[in-house]
């Protein structure tokens, strides 16, 4: 019976990976029969350091893995000649350092300029000896204080400043915008923006265009800076419209700030947005699965807030990108998603039958407003599949999250008995399994157009399909301490 399955999915406040990697990470990465040092990390691993894991990276990042196993041997000397100095190297102290680097885009630093050990040295002595909390981009920069509403963050590029440049693949290096770009973050009357080099990698998810930086985390300015990013409503880059964006919150509160952007202007930005995260949602359900199925003991590990790495807010970004995008300036927060979805299915089931697509959606897509083909909804039609397909996923995410939990100590044995479906299946096909879920969110597009009472049919489908993100909003909120 998969109800007597025995698992557990355990969160912790921060867990490593390719864009925060310990020195302990990159140990057991580069060797992974260097399992000694287990007991000086933060607990038991959850098999991130499984050897096909340079493989993904390699691919991740469109490089060769025996370059990647090649510049990982010399980041893990680089890092060790740092962290141990003098000529006796003492690695089972150096795991117990905790500063986090971003690997993957040391990597693309090192592979797109050739680096050599000595080279790398240089670069992981400041990644992990400068004072900023995080992850290491820049130097600390100074938050300036506008005015009452308004902050500012400038990070030159030329100087000392830029210290690693936030990468996903080598031919992304050189595609750093070396031009100083405004970025507006705004929350309400109040506005961040930084100015900043802006990577536009080639190999980026999807069109991202990121820019990270540190800033200084003293005093008041710091603290209405991360609460400006943490409501934000809406963003714009240069002299752009609004862009669909993500703020990554896992290190935000060290000083760290990472922020993705969609400024794509042909009506494929919320497409891109949303499918970001429907991939991102797909890869750490992957990684948890892999490690529940590979071990002889279940168990699994993932960040709080779900690792930082989604939206905050998914609706207030989506209504205020199409709000925006037809000329209505003033922020709302009121609209309920599920009116917010079933304005988007509904005006592409209409158009979808007739041709025609009404003004709001017309803009936000950059569809015709009569004649439309299935080519012309082609990027209205894979946001809602992309939107299905991620509330799906997470739903299967948030059942072995929540595998133990009980209501007056009885637990679901339904939840249980799909989770367990789900890992006899994953155990099969690997993650290809998960890619089962994109045709059934297809599935449920067609069925729009077979139901009997379909005006019915879309509100209801609306309804359901917006309560998955009441419960993700639930996983990215602060932890109570």
């Amino acid at each position: 019976m998969f109800s007597e399955l025995s698992l557990s999915v355990i969160q912790r406040p921060k867990r490593d990976g390719f864009r925060a990697a310990k020195f302990a990470y990159i140990t057991n990465l580069h060797d992974p029969a260097a399992r000694t040092h287990e007991t000086e990390m933060d607990g038991p691993q959850d098999g991130e350091f499984d050897p096909a894991k340079i493989d993904v990276l390699a691919n991740r990042m469109a490089a060769s893995t025996t370059q990647v196993r090649k510049h990982l041997s010399m980041i893990h000397q680089a890092m060790l000649e740092t962290l141990s100095p003098g000529e006796t190297k003492h690695i089972a102290e150096a795991v117990k350092n905790k500063k986090r680097i971003d690997l993957q885009s040391l990597l693309c630093t090192g592979l797109a300029r050739n680096l050599s050990k000595d080279g790398y040295v240089l670069l992981t002595d400041e990644l992990l000896l400068k004072s900023a909390g995080g992850v290491v981009y820049t130097e600390p920069i100074v938050i300036q204080e506008v005015d009452n509403f308004t902050l500012h963050v400038d990070v030159p590029y030329s100087g000392t400043a830029r210290i690693l440049d936030y990468a996903t693949s080598p031919d992304g290096i050189p595609r750093v915008t070396p031009i100083v770009t405004d970025m507006r973050i705004h929350s309400g009357s109040n506005e961040v923006i930084i100015s900043s080099a802006i990577t536009r990698d080639p190999y980026a998810p999807f069109g991202a265009v990121t820019t990270a930086l540190n800033v200084h985390t003293m005093g008041t300015a710091f603290n209405r800076l991360v609460d400006i990013l943490e409501k934000a409503e809406f963003a714009t880059i240069g002299d752009r419209d609004r862009c669909p964006f993500i703020v990554e919150s896992g290190e935000l509160g060290d000083g760290t700030i990472i922020i993705h952007a969609f400024p794509q202007i042909d009506g494929s930005a919320l497409t891109n947005w949303m499918e970001y995260s429907t991939q991102t949602m797909k890869r750490m359900l992957t990684s948890m699965l892999n490690t529940l199925s590979n071990k002889m003991i279940p168990q699994a590990y993932t960040a709080t807030r779900l690792g930082g790495q989604f939206p905050i807010d998914f609706y207030t970004i989506l209504g205020n990108y199409v709000d925006g995008m037809n000329g209505i300036m003033q922020p709302r927060k009121t609209v309920k998603a599920s009116i917010q979805l079933e304005e988007i299915l509904t005006s592409y089931y209409n158009c979808a039958s007739t041709g025609k697509m009404n003004d709001r959606m017309r803009n936000t897509f950059k569809t015709l407003k009569t004649g439309n083909t299935p080519d012309n909804l082609s990027y209205m039609r894979q946001f809602i599949e992309s939107y299905l397909t991620f509330t799906i996923l997470f739903g299967v995410y948030d059942d072995f999250a929540k595998f133990n939990a009980n209501v007056n100590g009885v637990q679901d044995v339904k939840r249980q008995e799909r989770c367990g479906d789900v890992l006899k299946e994953f155990k099969v096909k690997g993650e290809y399994a998960l890619d089962e879920f994109r045709n059934m969110a297809s599935s449920m597009l067609t069925d729009l157009f077979n139901a009997p009472n379909r005006a019915v049919h879309l509100t209801k489908l609306a309804e359901e399909c917006s309560k998955p993100i009441a419960i993700v909003n639930e996983y990215l909120k602060k932890p109570k301490h």
